[in-house]
C-alpha cells in the first residue's frame, strides 16, 4: 500500500489516515513484456494525479516490472511537482507480510541504522510470536536504514525489500501480533513514522521545488 503524499499516519486536519493517493485510479496505464537477451521482461506502468483546487498539484508516475528468470520485482516511482510553487509531500510505503511467511519461526533484521522503539509496548523489532488477542501493536523507527529482512527459519523462506535512501531517509517497522490482524510491514518512507500535524511542527517534512522530481526504487528478493 502506498501512503501519501498529504499524509501517511493517522488522521490530520482535512488530510484523511494515510492520505489520498492509495484511494487514487491509474490514469495512463499499460502493461509490456519484451526479451531482453534471453531474458523476457514484465513490466506494468501507471500515473495517478493528487490533485486540489488551491491545493496539492502533484503527480506519482509508478512502474513494476520482474523478468521471466528473476527472484525479485522492482517498483520505480517518480514523484512529480508540476506546478510552479513549492510543495510538500509526504512518502511511505506501507510494505506488509503475513503468514504463512509470518509467524513464531520468523525474524525481521533491519540492516543498517539505529532502531528506536516508538511508544512503550515497542520492546522486540526482531522476533516474532504467535498471534494473540492480548497482542499490542508494536513501532520501531529504523533511521539510515537501507534494507530488511523478514526470514522464516522453519520455511528457509525469506523476502528482502532493499530501496533507495535519498528520498527515504528512514524505515518504519509495525508489528502486530493480534489474533485476525496478523502482520508485520517494512516501510520505507520520509515521514519518521508521523502524520502531517505532527512533522509539520518538527520542520522535518520533506519539500519537492517547483517542476522537479523525485525518484525512488523498492526491491523485493526473494532470499533462501
Amino acid at each position: 500500500m502506498t501512503c501519501g503524499l498529504d499524509n501517511t499516519g493517522g488522521h490530520s486536519g482535512s488530510c484523511p489516515t494515510h492520505g489520498r493517493i492509495g484511494g487514487i485510479p491509474a490514469d495512463h496505464f499499460g502493461t509490456d513484456c519484451f526479451f531482453s537477451g534471453d531474458d523476457y521482461i514484465l513490466r506494468i506502468t501507471g500515473e495517478m494525479r493528487q490533485t486540489r483546487m488551491y491545493g496539492h498539484q502533484l503527480i506519482l508516475r509508478r512502474s513494476i516490472e520482474t523478468s521471466l528468470f528473476s527472484d525479485s520485482i522492482k517498483i520505480r516511482d517518480e514523484i512529480m511537482n508540476p506546478q510552479c510553487t513549492d510543495e510538500t509531500y509526504m512518502l511511505l510505503y506501507h510494505c506488509n507480510f503475513g503468514y504463512p511467511l509470518l509467524s513464531e519461526d520468523t525474524e525481521v533484521t533491519v540492516h543498517g541504522g539505529k532502531i528506536t522503539p516508538l511508544g512503550e509496548n515497542s520492546r522486540d523489532p526482531r522476533h516474532m510470536c504467535e498471534p494473540s488477542p492480548d497482542a499490542k501493536e508494536e513501532l520501531f523507527l529504523c533511521e539510515n536504514a537501507d534494507s530488511g529482512t523478514v526470514y522464516n527459519r522453519k520455511l528457509g523462506l525469506g523476502v528482502t525489500l532493499s530501496f533507495t535512501t535519498g528520498n527515504l531517509p528512514c524505515l518504519v517497522e509495525w508489528k502486530n501480533m493480534m489474533s485476525h490482524e496478523y502482520v508485520v510491514a517494512l516501510e520505507p518512507c520520509n515521514t519518521y513514522g508521523m502524520n502531517r500535524e505532527t512533522i509539520e511542527r518538527t520542520g522535518k517534512i520533506a519539500v519537492l521545488r517547483a517542476g522537479d522530481t523525485a525518484v525512488n526504487e523498492l526491491v523485493f528478493k526473494i532470499t533462501e
